[in-house]
C-alpha cells in the first residue's frame, strides 16, 4: 500500500498517527470535568433557566448526553490498523 503525503497530511507537519486513544479519552474527560465544574458554579442561575421550559431543556440534555456517550464509544473503538 502506497501512502501519499501532501502539504495537508499530518506526517508532513510532524504529527503522529493516533496509535493510542487513551490520550484523547483523557482530554475528553478533562473537558467534561471542566464543563461540569462551570455548570456546578453556575447552578442557581442554570436551575432557574432550566425549569422555565423543563420539557424542551430535558430533551436537549438527553441528546447531549447521548452524543457524549456515542463520541466516547467511537474513540474507544479506534484500534491500530
Amino acid at each position: 500500500m502506497q501512502v501519499c503525503y501532501n502539504k495537508y497530511s499530518a506526517a508532513t507537519h510532524g504529527f503522529e498517527a493516533m496509535f493510542n486513544p487513551r490520550h484523547s479519552l483523557f482530554w475528553m474527560a478533562v473537558t467534561l470535568a471542566v464543563v461540569g465544574g462551570v455548570c456546578a458554579v453556575l447552578y442557581p442561575s442554570l436551575e432557574a433557566a432550566f425549569f422555565a421550559n423543563w420539557g424542551f431543556n430535558s430533551l436537549i440534555l438527553g441528546v447531549l448526553l447521548l452524543g457524549v456517550v456515542i463520541n466516547f464509544q467511537q474513540v474507544v473503538a479506534l484500534k491500530i490498523e
